[in-house]
């Protein structure tokens, strides 16, 4: 039995073509030079810069796509000449590594989860895996018992988002014991962590024994936390409108 490339071979050689012979070939979709290939496949060559704008464009539409399934519509689509949003973005746009560990903090209202989103939709468009640590997904995991099937989910991806981060559950080990074990996998393997929260650091102290029953460990853990979040992090305060301040 024939191959397919042999039949090929066969029906050029009958047309009288000569697939030894290298010639010289324009893209046939701009029209500039693209190069030598075997004769009888000049009619389908493209040059690397079309090649290379078809693989760019294939990903803006795939990425377009998985975004509309994964971002939650009301972060959709971002106005991005909107007063509040122009105010803030500046301060995240200075930070043009995508790498850059990130706390967003501010007050309800001040658009902080509106630009981690586009912030990750930036790094998703570069080619980086995103995912979004919601505080209910957290919820349901410890409630479900399905804590390791989300930890693995988290640490998976290049970029993570985690919106609300300890705005509720410092006062709870089973919250605090999760964050902190994504946290340090995360900054130990220096994968990137964007996180949103309303609160300072002496907030969540604060909060941590708002029930007056923390134990030593429990205090450590929060500590411990906050250093992390101190040393391997860039804190954008949002209300202050400062770009660079401190957790």
């Amino acid at each position: 039995m024939k191959s397919i490339a042999s039949s090929i071979t066969e029906t050029l050689k009958r047309e009288g073509i000569d697939i030894d012979k290298q010639i010289e070939v324009d893209c046939v979709k701009c029209g500039e030079p693209a190069g030598s290939v075997a004769q009888g496949f000049q009619h389908s060559i493209h040059c690397q810069k079309c090649v290379d704008k078809y693989e760019h464009d294939r990903r803006i539409e795939d990425t377009k796509a998985w975004w509309t399934k994964f971002c939650p519509a009301l972060y959709r689509e971002t106005d991005l000449n909107h007063p509040d949003f122009k105010r803030i973005y500046p301060m995240v746009k200075r930070y043009d590594d995508y790498r850059q560990n990130l706390i967003f903090c501010g007050s309800s209202g001040t658009c902080k989860t509106r630009a981690m989103m586009h912030r990750m939709k930036l790094a998703l468009i570069a080619g980086r895996s995103v995912d979004v640590l919601w505080a209910d997904d957290l919820d349901e995991a410890i409630e479900t018992r399905k804590q390791s099937q989300l930890r693995e989910r988290l640490l998976s991806v290049g970029v993570l988002g985690i919106d609300d981060f300890l705005t509720s559950g410092s006062a709870f080990e089973h919250t605090t014991k999760f964050l902190k074990g994504i946290l340090d996998i995360r900054i130990r393997d220096q994968k990137t962590t964007i996180l949103t929260t309303n609160l300072k650091a002496r907030d969540i102290e604060a909060d941590s024994d708002k029930f007056g029953n923390s134990t030593k460990a429990d205090q450590q853990r929060v500590q411990a936390i906050i250093r992390r979040l101190r040393g391997e992090f860039k804190t954008i305060d949002f209300d202050a409108g400062i770009g660079d301040g401190r957790f």
